[in-house]
């Protein structure tokens, strides 16, 4: 019986020990992330996010804590400094690179990496896509091809394409939707990050059938996409299989 309680006694000391551990690396994370705000604290502070997540990325903990910083709405509230949030809004890809399939944040009950990502898209969608720069919006982008092609490999095959489209295609299309309610930054930031994902997939996932006649379609639905069509030059365009060219120069004579 006292073997058993000192069983007990030594799993609390040590639960309390990776307690604070874990308080003091939220807190050493927080006052990193504070700092890429500082021009003079912005490259060193970059490094120690990074080398935080790293050490620790074997510990689910860990996505709790980043990802509680970096969702953190009072951190940007009065931020102008768009090279800071780019850095910002990229260490959600960063995370995910480390985490990999295991990005899987504990706030959930039960956690997935489907509602992880929801939590990501939601605050990069809300947050991020109203400050106005193209710093900011490739931040962005890299997090959520990051988040892809880590998080959710699986995703890059034809079998899943339709998963692929819903998770992260469609929340952006769903955007540029007229009369959606979104503002013109945010328009701008969901078109730029299309773009990319799309020039991501096109590169270098091109035989893989990802990008479907369905997906044109829901491009073809929204008036905004003859401005999208027209300004692909990033991605391309007569790299698009036949059936994609046909499918979408119809309404818009492109291509």
């Amino acid at each position: 019986m006292e073997e058993s309680y000192a069983k007990k006694k030594d799993r609390s000391k040590s639960r309390k020990s990776v307690e604070k551990s874990f308080s003091d690396i939220r807190i050493a994370f927080n006052q990193n992330l504070s700092r890429i705000y500082n021009p003079s604290t912005f490259e060193k502070a970059v490094r120690e996010c990074h080398r935080l997540i790293r050490e620790n990325n074997n510990d689910r903990q860990m996505v709790r804590v980043v990802i509680g910083a970096l969702t953190d709405k009072d951190v940007t509230k009065n931020a102008t400094n768009m090279t800071a949030m780019g850095f910002h809004a990229s260490m959600f890809g960063f995370l995910a690179k480390e985490f990999g399939k295991d990005l899987v944040d504990s706030l959930d009950k039960p956690g997935t990496r489907a509602k992880t990502y929801t939590r990501i898209y939601d605050y990069l969608s809300s947050v991020m896509f109203v400050k106005q720069g193209e710093v900011v919006d490739n931040g962005c982008s890299m997090s959520m091809i990051e988040l892809l092609n880590n998080t959710f490999p699986e995703y890059l095959s034809e079998a899943n394409a339709e998963s692929l489209h819903k998770v992260f295609l469609y929340p952006l299309l769903d955007i540029l939707k007229p009369k959606g309610g979104n503002s013109q930054m945010q328009e701008q930031s969901a078109c730029y990050c299309l773009r990319r994902i799309i020039e991501h997939l096109m590169k270098e996932h091109s035989e893989k059938g990802l990008l479907t006649i369905p997906l044109c379609d829901k491009l073809t639905e929204i008036a905004i996409v003859s401005d999208f069509v027209c300004n692909l030059s990033v991605l391309e365009a007569k790299t698009l299989p036949q059936e994609l060219r046909t499918a979408t120069g119809k309404s818009h004579g492109t291509f």
